[in-house]
C-alpha cells in the first residue's frame, strides 16, 4: 500500500495506514508466493465485511515487499462492483 501511494497517489487509497480495518486498499493479484498468501486476522475480518469473497483480492497494506512478489501482478481495484463469488 505504501508503495502504491508513492508512486501512485490515489484520494482515499488506505484510509487506515495499513492496520487492514477500512477495506480502501484494495488490489486484485495474481501469481503471488505461498508465504504472501497467508492472511492475518484482520484482513479477513475486512474482507468479510465489505463482502468480498473472491480468492484474488487482498488488501494492499497487508502484502509484504518481499520475494513472495516475484512475478505476482498487482492490480488496483477501482470500482467494488463485481468483487464477490456467487
Amino acid at each position: 500500500m505504501v508503495l502504491i501511494n508513492e508512486k501512485i497517489y490515489l484520494e482515499d487509497f488506505g484510509e487506515c495506514k495499513g492496520i487492514g480495518r477500512c477495506g480502501t486498499c484494495l488490489v486484485e493479484v495474481d501469481g503471488l508466493g505461498a508465504t504472501a498468501l497467508e492472511m492475518e486476522r484482520n484482513e479477513k475480518a475486512t474482507l468479510a465485511k465489505c463482502s468480498i469473497e473472491k480468492k484474488n483480492l487482498r488488501l494492499a497494506c497487508q502484502i509484504m515487499i518481499n520475494s513472495a512478489l516475484h512475478g505476482a501482478t498487482i492490480k488496483i481495484v477501482e470500482e467494488r462492483e463485481d468483487v464477490r463469488d456467487l
